[in-house]
């Protein structure tokens, strides 16, 4: 499968999640433009707060073309200037984070996505290559069946 087909509308996702009628959405919550990339870490050049969202792991069955698989999305953010982590921050942003991707299947051509659902929320975790910052990492479990 090209994760491509499932890593763009998890992204979309993430960057469409603003001026939502009734509720606090991500643009309203990060009070900036919501910026998120493909892939398992953060560019350097891209400035927090910022999401990724990669495959970890995809095994398909071969005989009923069933994959089920996990992906992570991440969230990066600055620390407060006493170094600890921005749990308010990032406690409100994986909430949304959840309420976006819970149940939430996506639309996939070629494949039918029977499964989305949050598995386990981590964090605040440590960013040992940018001492500054600190990430919550939400993996989602998927069940796709190749059409």
């Amino acid at each position: 499968m090209n994760i491509n087909k499932l890593l763009t509308p998890a992204v979309m996702r993430l960057i469409g999640d603003q001026n939502v009628p009734d509720e606090k959405d991500l643009g309203d919550i990060l009070g900036t433009t919501i910026k998120a990339v493909k892939g398992p870490r953060r560019p350097t050049d891209m400035d927090n707060p910022c999401f990724t969202a990669h495959v970890s792991s995809n095994p398909m069955d071969p005989a009923s073309k069933v994959h089920r698989g996990t992906m992570i999305v991440n969230f990066y953010c600055d620390n407060y200037d006493s170094g600890n982590a921005n749990i308010e921050l990032m406690g409100t942003v994986t909430d949304r984070v959840i309420t976006l991707f819970d149940d939430e299947v996506f639309s996939i051509v070629g494949y039918s996505n029977f499964t989305l659902d949050v598995q386990e929320p981590l964090g605040p975790l440590f960013n040992p290559d940018h001492s500054g910052e600190h990430y919550m990492s939400i993996r989602l479990r998927f069940v796709l069946i190749k059409l």
